[in-house]
């Protein structure tokens, strides 16, 4: 609940003050932190300059509040039924239940995979080369500037930043 740095671990608050509980997962990017909660909503806090918190906007918290807020999708819902989430330095990927990947946040080298290089500030489907949605993942991985993803089959798929060969 403030921008303190803190040398020994504090417990995450909501807006009321009280523990913030119900996670199953937790990801921290490049300066923002992302949650899976039991119910399969996500909740972000932290740095969103490229929208990466998946909130709408690209406010950052701590210019108006800085506990966990709720990450929608394009019409202003919770995004729901997530089983995996993945924060890279100013992005981040989500693996819903039925196997697609959804992505916000800065994408100057593609690493939200949606097809463009323009940044996202609500979650936005991952597509394939044909422009069809990315289907049967099963892991997602994040870096700086790029996203990996695990399909059933077993084969990798990623995009992104390639610089180093990373993709």
């Amino acid at each position: 609940g403030t921008i303190t740095d803190r040398s020994i671990p504090v417990q995450v608050v909501d807006g009321s003050g009280n523990s913030f509980s119900g996670v199953v997962q937790i990801s921290a990017g490049g300066s923002h932190t992302v949650y899976l909660k039991e119910d399969k909503t996500v909740w972000a806090t932290g740095s969103n300059g490229h929208g990466q918190l998946g909130d709408g906007t690209t406010t950052t918290q701590r210019d108006w509040g800085v506990n966990p807020l709720q990450v929608i999708d394009g019409v202003g819902n919770p995004l729901s039924g997530v089983l995996g989430i993945s924060a890279g330095g100013f992005h981040t990927v989500y693996l819903k239940e039925d196997g697609t990947v959804w992505a916000v946040g800065k994408n100057t080298s593609g690493q939200v995979g949606d097809g463009t290089t323009s940044s996202k500030s609500t979650p936005v489907q991952v597509v394939d080369g044909s422009g069809n949605p990315l289907s049967g993942v099963f892991g997602i991985s994040t870096g700086g500037f790029h996203t990996v993803y695990l399909k059933e089959d077993g084969t990798v798929w990623a995009s992104g930043q390639n610089d180093k060969g990373q993709v």
